[in-house]
């Protein structure tokens, strides 16, 4: 890691884990650009594997996006540096025939990031929401929600949908209009700081050290596809008497990581 504040990198072998990862640059008041929500359990080299988007894609957008450069092992034994741009979306290397044994990935400044967090009503008011939050290029650095399910398994209930997230506290002008923009679109409210607070600490998909994992779910869909999937979810608890707890994480392209399991297993969340 760089000390000079211009140079906002940081190298970091496969197995490191993110979670340690990022509390090692939160001392220096920095922190990564994108992190997976798995990041109590995940290692490096593990989510390079599989890629897609996580804390901080609202701006950075996906993960191979933020490897600046990556040392590779390729079949044949070679240890081979590439640049970030030769890792497909997957965190595949070199035509992805390589494995990463290690990668320096874009920081930031991190030492004042601010948390927020607005209840939505239903399906069409978190659209509503959504929309206006990329229509208007509201300068977040995460953006997240979850659906009723999730949000009770979170132990935070009563505001239907959860979108939540943060931003640099040098935008803190510009965002506050963006997300009364928002809070008006999607017929919402903002809700206060200590909340937001609460559910920024609990960000992470379940998958905290010491628990068991739930059985999840896990695709991509584009905000225009979004209210038809998750119209179709609510369905389930009056087809099957199942409820769908979701985590939706948003990209800056539009795109958003759907993470699920079935409610019933809301005991297990951390």
């Amino acid at each position: 890691m760089p000390e000079a504040p211009a140079e906002m990198w940081v190298e970091a072998e496969a197995g490191a884990p993110w979670l340690a990862l990022e509390e090692a640059l939160d001392r220096r008041g920095r922190g990564l650009a994108v992190y997976p929500t798995s990041a109590p359990r995940a290692t490096v080299g593990g989510w390079l594997a599989t890629g897609g988007l996580g804390v901080g894609s609202f701006e950075y957008g996906r993960m191979h996006e933020n490897v600046l450069k990556a040392r590779v092992v390729l079949p044949g034994g070679e240890l081979r540096e590439v640049d970030g741009g030769e890792l497909g979306p997957s965190g595949g290397a070199v035509g992805r025939s390589g494995i990463v044994v290690e990668a320096r990935l874009r920081a930031r400044r991190a030492d004042a990031d601010v948390p927020f967090a607005i209840g939505l009503p239903g399906v069409g008011g978190l659209l509503a929401g959504i929309e206006a939050l990329l229509e208007a290029g509201v300068p977040l650095w995460h953006a997240a929600f979850l659906n009723p399910a999730m949000a009770r398994a979170r132990g935070v209930e009563g505001e239907g949908y959860l979108l939540f997230g943060a931003y640099p506290e040098g935008r803190s002008a510009e965002v506050a209009g963006g997300l009364g923009r928002v809070v008006r679109r999607g017929k919402g409210r903002l809700l206060p700081l200590a909340r937001a607070r609460r559910l920024w600490g609990e960000r992470f998909f379940p998958v905290m050290p010491g628990h068991e994992i739930p059985g999840s779910a896990r695709w991509f869909v584009s905000v225009g596809k979004l209210s038809e999937v998750l119209a179709s979810v609510e369905r389930l608890p009056e087809l099957l008497s199942v409820g769908v707890a979701m985590q939706g994480t948003i990209g800056n392209s539009g795109e958003v990581l759907l993470l699920s399991f079935d409610a019933r297993e809301a005991g297990r969340v951390p």
